[in-house]
């Protein structure tokens, strides 16, 4: 019976999800401000807020939609700390609630996917006992 675990506070993985007024820690990569973001279907906060931020760098991104990926080095910028706040308090459960939907989506593609699957498997153990039983 396993449990699904969640990325917590602690930075650990933890058995519960934290509590609903916990604001869940911002789980900061540390990388260049060239790195591309993710194109594709997918859950990435920036991405969901805005599909345009798909395929840019973060610093594009950081720039033109807010620090979704704030710059760390050589210095902390004050704005992106300053608009932190309504990212944090605005776009993130918005955000959340697109990736829910989203992760809904992928567990019903999911599960069409296994079906077929299982069926495929049927009907080819069907084929291979009909094989050997006119053998």
């Amino acid at each position: 019976n396993h449990k699904l675990r969640y990325w917590g506070y602690k930075g650990g993985y933890e058995k519960e999800p934290p509590p609903p007024l916990m604001k869940r820690r911002y789980s900061v990569r540390y990388g260049p401000g060239s790195s591309v973001v993710i194109k594709g279907w997918g859950t990435e906060p920036s991405v969901l807020w805005n599909e345009a931020n798909a395929g840019t760098t973060a610093d594009d991104v950081s720039q033109a939609d807010g620090p979704w990926y704030p710059q760390c080095w050589p210095g902390i910028d004050p704005n992106e700390i300053e608009s932190m706040k309504e990212l944090v308090e605005t776009r993130f459960p918005i955000t959340e609630e697109r990736k829910k939907e989203r992760l809904n989506e992928m567990k019903s593609f999911l599960r069409e996917q296994k079906e077929a699957e299982r069926a495929q498997r049927t009907a080819a153990a069907a084929a291979a006992r009909s094989r050997l039983s006119t053998d």
